[in-house]
């Protein structure tokens, strides 16, 4: 577990907040791609299987809020082991849930993700992101299905492709957004 403080500093020069966010969704639907595009505006095409857990750190700054958040992404491997996914889970303020537009199992197996995360966390702000769109002619489903997912949950949908950075920036930044008004 982390010793990683999670909550909110006020000072001088505005609000300081930290807050854990949890990546969930199948193995290879690219939720490493998604943090190392908006981390560190990297890509990389060779698929290395996540292996434990990484924790990579941002911090955004909410000049209309005075507010600077620090992400603290919890990537873990995409396998569902139960033990494994509580102690995750654990503290999270905020997930992204991530499926494959050329994979449309990945979209089926995002409930089961959401209902383990919400078991641990209760409600908190979730971004559903259908990851993969500059494989366009690859796709096997579109923006209605995964907005019809975020809405059961009270969250956004982002149509993202961590190759070009499509949507990624602005589905990190929203999901900051939506963690901030809980």
């Amino acid at each position: 577990m982390s010793n990683i403080p999670h909550g909110e500093i006020c000072m001088s020069e505005g609000r300081q907040l930290v807050k854990k966010i949890c990546m969930v969704g199948d193995p290879a639907v690219g939720k490493t791609s998604l943090i190392r595009k908006f981390v560190f505006n990297m890509f990389d095409d060779v698929y290395l299987h996540t292996i434990g857990t990484k924790i990579t750190k941002k911090v955004v700054n909410y000049e209309e809020e005075n507010t600077k958040m620090t992400m603290v992404i919890w990537d873990i491997m995409g396998q569902r082991y139960q033990r494994v996914l509580d102690s995750y889970f654990v503290g999270a303020k905020g997930a992204i849930a991530v499926c494959d537009v050329t994979r449309s199992e990945t979209l089926d197996h995002l409930p089961d993700w959401l209902i383990s995360l919400t078991k641990i966390t209760g409600k908190i702000p979730i971004v559903v992101l259908a990851n993969k769109i500059d494989l366009e002619d690859k796709k096997l489903f579109g923006e209605n299905e995964v907005k019809f997912l975020a809405n059961k949950y009270s969250g956004k949908h982002f149509l993202t492709s961590a190759k070009t950075g499509v949507g990624v920036e602005e589905a990190f930044y929203t999901l900051g957004k939506m963690m901030m008004q809980k």
